[in-house]
Order: C-alpha cells, then structure tokens, then sequence
C-alpha cells in the first residue's frame, strides 16, 4: 500500500500520469476483491494522511477524482467491481471541497466541507 502511495506522490510531483487499469492489476496483484480493498486502503490512507496533514487537498483531491474516474470505466468490466463505500466516502469529501458555493467566493469549501467530513471519516476508521 505504501509504495502505491509513493508512486501516486511522485506522479503528482511530475505534473501527473493517469492511473491506468493495469497499475490497478499491478497493485492488487490480480487478487479477487482486490479492486475495492485497494480502493478503500488508498481512501483511508489518504483521509488520514489529509487529516494530519502529510497529504495536501490538491494532492488528495487529484488522486480520489483520477481513480474515481477509472473506477467508472472499470464498471462497465465483466464482471463489474463492487463499489468501494469508504474510497466513495473519500472522495465526497474532496469532491465538496472543490467549488465555492457563494457568488464571491469568500467562502472557503475546503475548510467549511472537506475538512469537516474527513475528520468524520478518520474518526470512524
């Protein structure tokens, strides 16, 4: 889990390549059910890490939203993956941290959204 991490941050650090269906495979090694574990121990290792803030909200919010997007396509696999409910959690979380929701945009989503939600969610870890 770890090293999938590291690769993450360093695609992250080089302007960001797309995770592909086969770094998926790579990192679960082909397990059965592995698809939503990795999901879930990539979610909750990126709320904790956010929440104690070895992780950054662009970093985060960069990684749940390319894997969110892979997952989707992934759905249409036969047979489809189960969906991974903690990684989904996760991804609320930054996903409402990425639009303002006044006209001014004074008001700041991350801290009034992501935050708050991600605590919640690490609580519950």
């Amino acid at each position: 889990m770890i090293a999938c991490i590291a690769e993450l941050e360093q695609r992250h650090l080089k302007g960001w390549e797309p995770v592909s269906e086969a770094d998926i495979c790579r990192w679960t090694n082909g397990a059965e059910g592995g698809v939503e574990l990795l999901y879930d121990s990539i979610g909750a290792e990126l709320a904790r890490g956010y929440h104690e803030r070895r992780y950054s909200f662009e970093f985060c919010d960069e990684v749940v939203n390319d894997l969110n997007a892979l997952l989707i396509d992934m759905q249409f696999s036969a047979p489809p993956h189960p969906w991974p409910k903690l990684f989904l959690r996760v991804y609320e979380a930054f996903d409402a941290g990425e639009y303002h929701r006044k006209p001014d945009r004074s008001d700041d989503p991350v801290s009034e959204f992501t935050d708050p939600y991600i605590t919640k969610i690490v609580r519950s870890l």
